[in-house]
């Protein structure tokens, strides 16, 4: 009764959550923690020990110790009675970075920080009166007619239009679409996919700072809004992307999951983060030192495959001219300077080329799932590779277009201005990231007031609480209108101002 009446008594303290599931990594050690629930500032998970009296179980709390140290985002806390919490036990916790918490009667009182805090606390997000999509948003998207998964996404939306949603929950409800749309995709691989387990990469993005924690959802509200805008301006879509891309048989809401999702994948470089993605996504090598040097992957074969076809893809793009894609080289001296350019960017040491990384990532994750699978049935092997063809290189693409870090790189040699009429998909991808702030930074309050639709195009109304952060994010949008070239009959664009007086 002990340990249900704190875990009751810890979560109507409102400092802790319940966890949907116990994490798949405990199971591999011999600890196990009493209570295990989430710190709801923080967002880390936190194993509860109940100290029953002066001596702890120290053989199975070096487990707890190896838990903690190979989970950077995993805390230990040790519970004890106000009698038991001596200097020893003290000690102890300090000793080994555990949280120790006192508790007499009803009072719970924390005597050594435990290793979230020092941690950021997540700030409130937004306005009290928002949800996690916008009503202006959610209100179009309970209305989609083409989008096939449009039902998934419509029962998730009453949640994350509630204001009173907390984060946790918000994460979980994404979490279940995603698994949902994952699974009704029209072509999936026949192999498994690893790179679809957003779930863990929550985790790992939350590493790099716990104002990143809403990181998926921002991704999902952008494919929420994508949807929106493929839904009404469907017919120009599906011309542009047979005309220029020549992938009718492709599913062109499928490439948009692949590519809106994703998009910010490439941001997982610090060296301890990327040994922790390999662990907890069981990619190769996922049991080596962190690398500090150049990434050693570049020299994979999938990773060559995957530098090829992103740089057919951006030189087809270049041509401008009706005509199949062949994700590959041609002989081109372009098209070799784009595949070098791809590879230098994934090698930067500058942590924010994240769209060129996330793009190699992506697809040569797809690759190396096609080869560990399908190389026995021809079947397989042939599914597979047109979802590759057809659906992630295009996919991987829009996101290495995404990055607006390589515009002016990318400008020398003929892609920039982006003519969004040849690669649509990756026009929308830069349009709904560069004023999605929705929510996301506490320093950067934002409303969207309405997305219109028309006949030739959309326009979003973006009202800024707080002048210096306008001030900050106006070059985005100026970048955006610069940089981005869509045909007159299908424009989007955007309408910002602070307090509803927008420009």
């Amino acid at each position: 009764m002990l340990r249900l009446d704190l875990e009751n008594r810890l979560v109507q303290m409102g400092e802790f959550a319940p966890l949907p599931a116990r994490p798949r990594y405990l199971r591999g050690y011999k600890w196990v923690p009493a209570i295990l629930l989430r710190h709801v500032a923080s967002g880390y998970t936190v194993g509860f020990e109940i100290a029953r009296g002066a001596a702890l179980p120290v053989t199975i709390l070096e487990e707890a110790v190896r838990a903690q140290r190979e989970h950077p985002d995993f805390a230990v806390v040790v519970l004890a009675k106000l009698d038991v919490a001596g200097e020893e036990l003290v000690a102890y916790c300090k000793e080994n970075q555990f949280g120790l918490s006192v508790f007499a009667g009803d009072s719970l009182t924390h005597v050594v920080a435990p290793r979230y805090g020092t941690a950021r606390a997540l700030p409130s997000l937004g306005a009290k009166g928002d949800g996690w999509i916008p009503a202006a948003i959610g209100k179009l998207a309970n209305r989609l007619t083409r989008i096939r998964v449009a039902p998934i996404i419509s029962q998730a939306l009453p949640e994350l239009m509630n204001a009173n949603t907390r984060l946790g929950r918000a994460l979980d409800v994404v979490e279940t679409a995603l698994t949902d749309i994952v699974d009704n995709q029209r072509e999936r691989l026949v192999a498994p996919l690893p790179f679809y387990r957003l779930t863990e990469l929550e985790r790992l993005l939350r590493l790099s700072g716990p104002s990143r924690s809403e990181h998926i959802i921002h991704s999902f509200r952008v494919y929420v809004v994508g949807c929106v805008l493929l839904d009404h301006f469907w017919g120009f879509f599906q011309d542009s992307w047979g005309r220029y891309m020549g992938l009718k048989e492709a599913a062109i809401d499928d490439v948009w999951f692949l590519a809106s999702m994703f998009h910010d994948c490439g941001y997982i470089r610090h060296p301890q983060i990327m040994a922790a993605a390999a662990r907890a996504l069981e990619l190769p090598g996922a049991s080596e030192e962190p690398r500090v040097e150049s990434p050693p992957q570049l020299a994979r074969p999938e990773y060559q495959r995957a530098s090829e076809a992103l740089a057919g893809l951006l030189a087809h793009l270049r041509r401008g001219r009706p005509g199949r894609c062949e994700f590959g080289l041609l002989g081109g001296r372009t098209e070799e300077v784009l595949r070098q350019s791809l590879m230098q960017w994934y090698e930067s040491p500058d942590l924010y080329l994240h769209g060129p990384v996330g793009a190699l990532d992506l697809a040569a994750e797809m690759i190396q799932a096609v080869r560990a699978t399908s190389t026995d049935d021809k079947t397989d092997r042939k599914v597979n590779r047109a979802f590759l063809a057809a659906h992630v290189f295009p996919a991987a693409g829009a996101i290495a277009l995404h990055d607006w870090q390589v515009w002016g790189k990318l400008k020398p040699l003929g892609l920039y201005p982006f003519k969004a009429r040849y690669f649509p998909l990756a026009g929308l991808l830069i349009y709904a990231d560069t004023w999605d702030d929705y929510r996301r930074r506490p320093d950067r309050p934002t409303t969207i007031s309405g997305l219109q639709l028309e006949d030739r195009g959309a326009t979003v109304h973006v009202e800024w609480g707080d002048a210096d952060a306008l001030a900050r994010k106006e070059p985005e949008y100026a970048l955006y209108r610069e940089f981005v070239e869509w045909p007159r009959e299908m424009r989007l664009d955007i309408q910002y101002g602070q307090g509803g007086n927008p420009q």
